[in-house]
């Protein structure tokens, strides 16, 4: 099977001394805008790994979206995780 990969936390600061495989947003919130957004313009790797939920305003910002969808990137897939009940 395949090994898992470690988790490593960080800024956009210090993107460039980490590993550059894969970016992953988990569910940036929209009250500290421009978080989410200076990461992935920090980040010169192949692959982002995005948790939250979309276009909703919950996570994420409306720029942050815009620019997962600009064709930089391109979705490989797509998968439903749990969520809190009566929230979409």
């Amino acid at each position: 099977p395949r090994q898992p990969l470690p988790v490593m936390a960080g800024t956009a600061d210090s993107l460039p001394s980490l590993p550059q495989h894969t970016l992953f947003l988990c569910m940036p919130s929209p009250g500290e805008e421009g978080l989410a957004e200076a990461a992935l313009a920090a980040f010169r790797g192949s692959h982002v790994a995005y948790v939250g939920e979309w276009g909703t305003g919950m996570t994420g910002t409306r720029e942050l979206h815009t620019r997962l969808l600009s064709g930089e990137w391109e979705m490989q897939s797509r998968l439903p995780v749990p969520n809190w009940p009566l929230i979409h």
